[in-house]
C-alpha cells in the first residue's frame, strides 16, 4: 500500500521527485543555492627590475700639483683598464691599487678637468691645478 500511495502523491505534487529534492528544488523551506565565490584575480606580477650596473665614480685627491708631478684618483668601480685624462688629454698611469690610480701630470700641463674612463662609462673626478708656474 505504501508503494501505491507515492505515486498518488506525486501526481498530486505533494511530494517532490528525489532528484528534485536532491538538487533543492520542489521544497521551498531549503534556501537556494549559493554560487561560488568568484575568483580572485592572480596578482599583477611586476616586471623584474632592471639591475643597475656598477657605477663608474672619482674624484681628484692631489687637487694641486707640479707640472710633471704625480695626480691620484680615488673612486669605485674603476675596471681594470682605466683612461685618466687631464683636461682631454690621456696621461700614464704609474700606480693601480683598488680603488686608487697614480697618474704622471704632463710636464706642459696647465690642469684641468681630470677623467676617468672604464669601458662604456666615463665620470668626470674634479679638477687640478698646477702650480709653481713658470
Amino acid at each position: 500500500m505504501r508503494h501505491a500511495l507515492i505515486p498518488a502523491l506525486l501526481l498530486l505534487g505533494l511530494l517532490a521527485p528525489a532528484s528534485l529534492l536532491a538538487q533543492g528544488k520542489g521544497d521551498d523551506k531549503q534556501p537556494p543555492p549559493v554560487a561560488p565565490a568568484p575568483k580572485k584575480p592572480a596578482p599583477e606580477k611586476k616586471a623584474p627590475a632592471k639591475k643597475k650596473g656598477k657605477v663608474l665614480t672619482c674624484k681628484v685627491k692631489t687637487v694641486e700639483a707640479p707640472r710633471g708631478g704625480r695626480l691620484e684618483v680615488t673612486g669605485e668601480h674603476l675596471g681594470s683598464t682605466p683612461l685618466v685624462r687631464i683636461a682631454g688629454r690621456v696621461t700614464r698611469i704609474i700606480e693601480r691599487r683598488g680603488n686608487m690610480i697614480a697618474v704622471q701630470i704632463h710636464r706642459d700641463s696647465d690642469g684641468g678637468e681630470v677623467t676617468v674612463r672604464s669601458g662604456k662609462q666615463e665620470a668626470s673626478c674634479g679638477t687640478l691645478t698646477i702650480i709653481g708656474k713658470n
